[in-house]
């Protein structure tokens, strides 16, 4: 874009492009709040779609976790361990501690929830891990609280002791 000599456009294409895939967060935070559920995945749906075509992977990272927890709260845990995968991969890549781990303990629940309770723990205890090293504690309890869930289930009640009195 042409502009005289020492002034700057406006507004650039992109912050454009971000002003519309931040509408399409709003939209979707909107809906979580109103509990329409339908129209949080629809609205997180739209974000993925836009944010890959222009190229935002923030926004395509972010879209993957939101749309993640809705398919999680909609017991949908084939599809919300899918994105929940993609998002981890993404927020990796992007070398975001705490939204990996985050991405990695909403994948443990999905994976947990569609009885894949090895692929489970794996994910709880890397994100264990990550919140560890951010000193995030909330993270932490909630991973070590899920852990324990885990081992009771399995017959392991040492362990889930254990886990749960951590989580203390």
């Amino acid at each position: 874009m042409q502009t005289p000599e020492g002034s700057l456009p406006s507004t650039s294409r992109r912050e454009e492009d971000d002003g519309d895939l931040q509408a399409l967060v709003a939209e979707a935070e909107g809906a979580r709040s109103q509990k329409d559920a339908d129209g949080e995945q629809k609205a997180y749906a739209s974000l993925l779609i836009a944010a890959r075509v222009e190229g935002h992977d923030r926004y395509t990272a972010e879209a993957l976790y939101g749309l993640g927890g809705v398919l999680l709260r909609k017991a949908d845990y084939e599809p919300a361990r899918v994105v929940l995968s993609q998002a981890v991969t993404l927020w990796d890549t992007l070398e975001d501690e705490g939204r990996a781990a985050e991405s990695g303990a909403r994948l443990g629940v999905a994976l947990h929830y569609g009885s894949d309770h090895g692929g489970a723990h794996v994910q709880f205890r890397r994100a264990l891990d990550r919140f560890r090293a951010l000193e995030d504690l909330k993270g932490v309890a909630r991973c070590t609280s899920w852990l324990g869930i885990l081992a009771a289930q399995l017959g392991d009640f040492e362990g889930a002791l254990k886990h749960q009195l951590d989580t203390l």
